[in-house]
């Protein structure tokens, strides 16, 4: 039961990290993550480049993510499981279907059919940090509690911890 209760109060306190974007579309390799405003667990950043899910190459496009973190831990500490991560601009997600993704940061549970991998540093964490979850555009979701959506938000949220985690 302990194990649950820890659980679930740290995903609890990842669900309060949000970052709103503004971004100017760019197709260098650069990418900048500004903090503009903290409010708590809740960061507010400016962006600029390149915030696609897949980069032309067809790789994961994991440099505007490794900056918004390292941008977060400039003002926070290394005590958080996922940054949730919400924009107010458009981008491309990993797939026409999809309305939120993961990007794993760190694997250490073995046995579950995904190798053991630590990019940590690449994020500005020391190894608390497993992965980063993208929301995309706060007004295409319900991030109001008693909206009847919300449900959707948080079950989204949920099959990530679930699946990024336990495969």
């Amino acid at each position: 039961m302990d194990y649950l209760k820890n659980h679930r109060c740290r995903v609890v306190s990842a669900v309060l990290l949000f970052s709103f974007f503004t971004i100017s579309h760019t197709h260098a390799q650069e990418f900048k993550a500004t903090g503009i405003e903290n409010y708590g667990d809740i960061t507010v950043m400016e962006v600029e480049g390149n915030y696609d899910a897949i980069r032309a190459d067809g790789s994961i496009n994991t440099l505007p993510r490794e900056k918004i973190a390292k941008t977060f831990f400039e003002t926070h500490p290394d005590s958080y499981d996922f940054l949730i991560i919400f924009s107010n601009f458009d981008f491309s997600m990993p797939e026409e279907e999809v309305v939120a993704f993961y990007c794993g940061v760190k694997n250490e549970v073995q046995g579950i059919g995904i190798p053991l991998f630590d990019n940590s540093e690449n994020y500005g964490s020391g190894g608390k940090l497993q992965g980063t979850i993208d929301m995309g555009t706060i007004t295409t979701i319900a991030s109001d509690p008693l909206d009847t959506h919300f449900s959707f938000t948080m079950s989204t949220l949920m099959s990530f911890y679930i699946d990024g985690r336990h495969g």
